[in-house]
């Protein structure tokens, strides 16, 4: 939760290579409870911004075989690469082309934090399955590290807001989010047709009960592969 302290490293040069891995000794990083970054919202500030931010946060398992799928849910500015005892988990707005990208390295599109704007309706969380968690999730003490970068070498603000939710709705939810999850899925070929639809950032609305009727205005494509 945001209360929960992380650790953290401020890059204005490489981090050790191994800065991911649940083994990683991080005693020498300062630590803070979230939102570490800077810019809007963040409760941590730098005399001079670093390039991006490395960042560490433990939770435990006390029954692994009860576990069927975690959430791992993050507001961010601008994208991030996470890893969960030092396999990767999610890659949001980062080169898929760059394994480990450097301390300097730029988003592929701007992302503005979204949890306390009142008219987005994100879906910031990504479904970990038990394929996926049986082959790095851990009895006890586990690791989460991410690394979150900019849009621009000098952007106004980094941010990052983790959670980690699981099946028995233990659910910390300050501000009230809904927590919808996504699977992150690369195609790399297809012959059926893709439909895109782009909200820019707002996320996709979904209405309650005694809602107001919102409505964004979004473009749609189709990416058609011939017969």
């Amino acid at each position: 939760s945001p209360d929960s302290m992380m650790k953290y490293f401020p890059a204005f040069s490489e981090p050790p290579a191994d800065w991911y891995t649940r083994d990683f000794d991080d005693a020498s990083w300062p630590e803070d409870t979230a939102v570490i970054g800077f810019g809007e919202y963040s409760y941590v500030n730098f005399d001079t911004p670093p390039k991006s931010i490395y960042y560490r946060f433990r939770f435990h398992v006390t029954d692994i075989t009860s576990l069927k799928f975690l959430n791992f849910m993050a507001d961010y500015d601008d994208g991030y690469v996470a890893y969960l005892n030092g396999k990767e988990i999610a890659r949001v707005n980062v080169d898929p082309g760059i394994p480990f990208p450097g301390y300097d390295a730029l988003a592929t599109r701007s992302h503005e934090s979204e949890f306390l704007r009142p008219d987005n309706f994100p879906v910031l969380g990504v479904y970990l399955d038990t394929i996926l968690l049986d082959s790095c999730l851990y009895e006890g003490e586990n690791v989460i590290a991410v690394h979150v970068v900019n849009d621009s070498t000098d952007g106004s603000d980094l941010i990052f807001i983790p959670f980690v939710i699981h099946t028995n709705n233990a659910i910390y939810n300050p501000w009230n989010v809904f927590h919808r999850y996504k699977r992150l899925t690369r195609i790399d070929s297809t012959t059926l047709p893709l439909v895109i639809i782009d909200t820019d950032d707002r996320g996709i609305l979904f209405r309650n009960e005694g809602a107001v009727d919102i409505r964004f205005k979004a473009r749609m494509g189709i990416v058609d592969n011939g017969p």
